[in-house]
């Protein structure tokens, strides 16, 4: 990898330790305001919907793992293919997940942010 591949990397553990430790400002942080979440369910969260539902306390993460199969870089956006699984708390419902996930990073004004988010389950 090379060093921005290795930097966004680091952001996409990054992102999700933020979600363990409940630390959403931090969180909200790394987050794109034009940000398109799309869930395993194939539910689609926008910026507000998907930050709403983790500050109100929606989503307790349990554990993840996050394996960065390949980085993608085309000037400004980063594509991050990975495998990952986790298992966390939805509402009332307890979720274990085993999925293909496709993030995308774009760099605006020197910074990189978590632009949109696609998973596929693996059954």
């Amino acid at each position: 990898m090379n060093n921005i591949q290795e930097h966004i990397s680091q952001l996409e553990h990054l992102r999700f330790q933020y979600l363990l430790d409940q630390d959403y400002e931090a969180f909200k942080s790394l987050c794109h305001p034009q940000l398109t979440y799309t869930h395993t369910s194939g539910k689609v969260d926008d910026y507000e919907g998907y930050l709403g539902k983790c500050f109100a306390g929606f989503y307790t993460y349990h554990h993840v793992h996050l394996d960065v199969n390949h980085i993608h870089l085309n000037e400004n956006i980063a594509l991050v293919f990975s495998d990952l699984q986790s298992e966390f708390t939805a509402g009332t419902d307890e979720k274990k997940l085993n999925n293909k996930t496709l993030s995308v990073w774009v760099k605006e004004q020197e910074h990189w942010k978590f632009f949109a988010y696609q998973p596929t389950a693996i059954v």
